[in-house]
């Protein structure tokens, strides 16, 4: 078994790995439909590190209808298609709005 000085290194190890996520990456879109024909675009982040401007970027770069915004549509943080160190996921529809 491990003892208390390997268990106090790999306890501090983890730690500093949970804090240092990946970067926000575009990923599957959930199974839930959008109502219409609405693009929907979805982004694993790490809560921890991620801030809500970084996952909008990623998430509005990805929109294929130039001049759309974006309307939350979903958010999970379990059985989805995420890695663990970045385990949340957020989808949007990409909606063009009318001039």
């Amino acid at each position: 078994m491990f003892g208390l000085q390997q268990t106090l290194i790999l306890g501090a190890v983890l730690s500093v790995l949970a804090g240092c996520g990946q970067e926000p990456f575009v990923t599957t879109s959930p199974k839930e439909k959008a109502s219409g024909n609405e693009q929907v675009v979805s982004v694993c982040y790490n809560a921890n590190s991620t801030t809500r401007e970084e996952i909008y970027k990623i998430a509005n770069e990805e929109c294929e209808v130039e001049g759309s915004s974006l309307e939350f549509f979903h958010h999970d943080k379990l059985f989805n298609s995420c890695p663990i160190f970045a385990k949340s996921r957020v989808s949007f529809l990409c909606i063009l709005r009318p001039k």
